[in-house]
């Protein structure tokens, strides 16, 4: 991949990365995470069984979608830094630079699917009929 093929990339999938951010609403999901926390230590939330396994599902699902969009903030911020650091004449480091930046996409790419099947119904079975 060349110098400005890389750099078109890396300012794709920070696009990318800003949507995910914006569909997903860390802001909300955080204070959703901190809610459902305390209902955790409320003395009679451990009365209601079904209560209990579905606030820990929701917890669980928070905890890894913030990690995760944490995790690609921050690999792309580092990737990000690696590129302005190279000149184009460096091929060792840009080829480094397009490794990470091909699975940095994949992992992008999943989350953008996910972004997309997180609707309301989403969390629903479902059948599918092939004929």
């Amino acid at each position: 991949m060349k110098y400005e093929t890389i750099k078109e990339n890396l300012i794709t999938l920070q696009k990318s990365l800003e949507i995910i951010r914006a569909v997903f609403d860390i802001k909300k999901l955080n204070e959703e995470y901190k809610n459902l926390q305390k209902e955790q230590e409320s003395p009679d939330f451990y009365l209601n069984l079904e209560r209990m396994q579905t606030v820990g599902k929701k917890i669980s699902i928070i905890e890894k979608r913030i990690t995760k969009i944490n995790h690609l903030e921050d690999n792309f911020t580092l990737l990000q830094g690696m590129f302005e650091e190279c000149s184009e004449t460096d091929t060792k480091l840009l080829e480094d630079i397009e490794k990470e930046l091909t699975d940095l996409t994949a992992v992008v790419e999943e989350m953008r699917l996910l972004a997309l099947l997180s609707g309301k119904y989403d969390k629903l079975g479902a059948i599918l009929t092939i004929q």
